[in-house]
């Protein structure tokens, strides 16, 4: 399956591993870590996730407070957000 990132989805993912680096060594690179993992499961089952509107799933991550929104069809990934849980939930709507 051909995974691709929403431009925004890429910033939020490296502004909040910067943010846990400074925090603790290594903490974002486990965040980091964990996201690539989650996307790895979600390829191989798209449908698992969380509906949070037609065609737009959502999986949880684990040990931070993040979640991977996400669209799948016809062999394709996009990661539309890694938002935070304290966001306003509808901010990456506009994303295709």
């Amino acid at each position: 399956m051909l995974v691709t990132f929403h431009d925004a989805a890429s910033v939020e993912l490296a502004e909040a591993i910067d943010f846990y680096n400074s925090q603790a060594s290594e903490l974002g690179d486990s965040l980091g870590a964990e996201v690539y993992d989650i996307v790895a499961g979600i390829a191989e089952n798209p449908a698992a996730g969380f509906v949070v509107r037609p065609g737009v799933h959502r999986r949880l991550l684990a040990r931070f407070p993040y979640s991977v929104l996400y669209k799948a069809s016809e062999g394709r990934l996009r990661v539309l957000a890694v938002m935070h849980h304290r966001r306003a939930p509808e901010y990456w709507a506009d994303r295709e």
